[in-house]
């Protein structure tokens, strides 16, 4: 009869393991771990690119508001937008910013929307895939500003 020894570790038994568990358990989570990664990656891409939209969207409709004329509104807007895009690195050239100046008077409202779409190429988990942001501000304009000049 042969007899087994167990030595007691903090209250457990230390059980024996077969050489090679480790590389079989990393071989295992290697994937997972990668996946995750990526995703995190993914994830920071396009809350990036969605927080960029927010300062391209708020940034063309304030230059908006300092136009002398609707038309003139629109497209000061539209080139402050894009300059801002340019320094949140949304140059895929798809970023499209639009200016609404129906509101355009002292005391209205100017309206500025800007649209993104991420393709496959900058986010790798997106697939074939591509993902449409879009981001609306509206900037009020000061009731007693002059509207014929700059500030």
């Amino acid at each position: 009869m042969q007899s087994v020894t167990h030595l007691p570790v903090r209250g457990c038994l230390l059980v024996h393991r077969e050489p090679g568990n480790a590389t079989v358990e990393m071989a295992l989570l290697a994937p997972i771990l990668g996946l995750l990664l990526g995703a995190l990656g993914a994830t920071a891409v396009v809350v990036q690119a969605q927080l960029g939209l927010v300062a391209v969207a708020e940034e063309a409709a304030l230059a908006a508001t300092y136009a002398p004329s609707p038309q003139q509104a629109v497209a000061i807007g539209q080139t402050r937008g894009q300059r801002v895009g340019q320094g949140y690195a949304l140059r895929n050239g798809s970023l499209v910013v639009t200016i609404d100046p129906t509101g355009f008077a002292p005391g209205g409202v100017m309206r500025a929307t800007a649209h993104y779409q991420l393709s496959a190429s900058q986010v790798p988990l997106l697939g074939l895939a591509h993902l449409d942001l879009e981001q609306r501000h509206a900037e009020p304009i000061p009731r007693y500003q002059s509207l014929g000049g700059t500030p």
